[in-house]
């Protein structure tokens, strides 16, 4: 998640020992490949949570918008 740049990620560090600290911060010794990244997207695509994720519901569109929402032009996409 550290390099994926689709995804905004703030780590939170919890670790209670040195071995957990330790742990955490080896995602820093190593790099993964642009294709690599590609893979896991295309697999497991990353999430915009709310309100990305409301506003790309249809039903919640309606419940917003009503009757007028076909004409909005909704061609910005976040994503």
């Amino acid at each position: 998640l550290r390099q994926n740049k689709k995804a905004t990620v703030i780590p939170i560090i919890g670790a209670r020992t040195l071995t957990q600290l330790q742990d955490n911060l080896g995602c820093l010794a190593f790099t993964l490949s642009d294709d690599h990244i590609a893979q896991l997207n295309e697999i497991c695509p990353p999430s915009f949570g709310y309100p990305a994720d409301l506003l790309a519901n249809p039903f919640a569109a309606r419940m917003m918008h009503g009757e007028v929402g076909e004409k909005i032009d909704n061609t910005y996409d976040p994503r």
